[in-house]
């Protein structure tokens, strides 16, 4: 299938978080074996995803709800 490299664009975001249907991953990925220049923007996207800053916000995330969660059931929170 020829799919056009702008529809692939906008189509990338979603497919690199895991967000487009099966038929839409299977025709992205059809297409980044064979279209460089798209597989080289996704290389590019996937290297400004700040790994660190998204697992630190996850731990935060995670003490505030044992804190809420200690709250609602008396617990003390150390």
């Amino acid at each position: 299938m020829n799919v056009p490299c702008d529809l692939i664009l906008d189509l990338l975001p979603l497919y690199q978080r895991g967000l487009c249907s099966k038929n839409s991953e299977m025709i992205i990925t059809e297409h980044l074996t064979v279209c460089d220049a798209c597989y080289e923007i996704l290389s590019k996207m996937d290297e400004k995803v700040d790994v660190p800053r998204y697992e630190q916000n996850l731990v935060k995330l995670f003490a505030l709800e044992k804190e809420q969660n200690d709250a609602i059931n008396g617990s003390k929170i150390e």
